[in-house]
C-alpha cells in the first residue's frame, strides 16, 4: 500500500488536521506509524484511504504524481497544482504550487501570481500576483518575462 505523509493527506483531501484523524481513527488499516532515524514518529496514510476521503479517483499516473509530490519533488508538485487546477479545487492547486515555487519552479511561481491575480484559491492580491509574476520572469519563464515587458514592471 502506498502511503504518503500526514500533511500531504491534508492537502489532497482539504482536510483539516482533527477531521483528518477522526476519518484515520474510524478506517482500519488507513494509517501507520513509522519511525525515522532520529526517532520521532510519524503517521503516514494510505493514498487509496486518502483518495476516497477526497472523493477522487485518479488514473496510476496521477498517483504516481502524488507520490513524487509527496516526496518533495518540484516537477511533481507543480503538475499536481495544475491537476488541481483541472479538477476545479483551486485552493489544493495553490498549496503544490507554493512548495513547487519555494523550490524555485518558475511555471509555479507564474501560475500562482496568476491565481493571486484573480483571487482563485487564495486572496486577491495584485502586489503578491506581481511579485509571483517578476519572480517567474527573473527564473526564466517566458510568458512572465512579456507579462513583466507589457506592464511596464
Amino acid at each position: 500500500m502506498p502511503t504518503i505523509h500526514f500533511d500531504t493527506a491534508m492537502a489532497i483531501t482539504g482536510l483539516g488536521r482533527t477531521s483528518l484523524w477522526r476519518r484515520i481513527s474510524t478506517t482500519p488499516d488507513s494509517s501507520e506509524t513509522v519511525v525515522p532515524a532520529k526517532g520521532h514518529k510519524r503517521t503516514r496514510i494510505d493514498l487509496d484511504s486518502a483518495l476516497t476521503w477526497a472523493g477522487l479517483t485518479l488514473n496510476d499516473a496521477d498517483r504516481a504524481l502524488i507520490t513524487a509530490a509527496d516526496a518533495g519533488d518540484a516537477a511533481a508538485q507543480r503538475e499536481l497544482g495544475m491537476l488541481f487546477l483541472e479538477l476545479s479545487l483551486p485552493e489544493r492547486a495553490a498549496h503544490w504550487l507554493h512548495l513547487a515555487a519555494a523550490q524555485g519552479d518558475a511555471d509555479a511561481m507564474q501560475w500562482l501570481g496568476k491565481l493571486c491575480a484573480r483571487g482563485d484559491g487564495v486572496e486577491l492580491d495584485e502586489a503578491q500576483a506581481i511579485a509571483w509574476i517578476k519572480k517567474a520572469a527573473e527564473g526564466g519563464h517566458i510568458i512572465a518575462q512579456r507579462q513583466v515587458a507589457e506592464l511596464g514592471l
